[in-house]
């Protein structure tokens, strides 16, 4: 009897270890999940960096005749799709950064010399041009983007 009760506690216990196995390791998934750091950000947009390169190799190399039709297709959808998850993870990274850095001068009582400076300095040079503020707008999707992006991290469109 107690050979019985010890091998069903031994298979309880292997089945709550192989249930519970996934909720205890960090998936990718959560990771991303998590509110990322400076470094993270830096992280991402040297991603987003290499993957623009990629791109632009990927239409060379097709170009110039070394990649296929076919394989030149693939390829650019991978790495567009890898860009514009990228893109979404920077934009929520930005997001939470800028929400941490509110929260945080909202705590602050004194502001930092080098900020009062900084206002100043831009207050002095006067309003930007208009190139500086217009809108810019996805031709595909209509997602807003900022004057140096390349592609849209609405759709992944590339931006002319």
């Amino acid at each position: 009897m107690a050979i019985v009760f010890g091998f069903g506690l031994l298979v309880a216990a292997a089945v709550i270890g192989f249930v519970s196995f996934p909720l205890l390791i960090e998936s990718p998934n959560r990771r991303s999940a998590r509110v990322p750091s400076g470094a993270d950000l830096d992280d991402l947009l040297a991603e987003k960096d290499a993957t623009y390169a990629a791109i632009k190799e990927l239409e060379f190399d097709h170009d110039t005749g070394n990649l296929s039709d076919s394989d030149f297709e693939e390829l650019r959808e991978q790495q567009k799709g890898h860009a514009i998850g990228l893109l979404k993870r920077i934009e929520s990274a930005e997001e939470n950064m800028s929400r941490a850095e509110r929260r945080s001068d909202t705590r602050r009582v004194e502001r930092p010399k080098a900020q009062t400076s900084a206002r100043a300095a831009v207050a002095k040079t006067g309003p930007r041009s208009d190139q500086q503020t217009a809108r810019r707008y996805c031709t595909k999707c209509g997602k807003q983007y900022q004057p140096g992006d390349r592609f849209c991290g609405g759709c992944g469109a590339e931006l002319s």
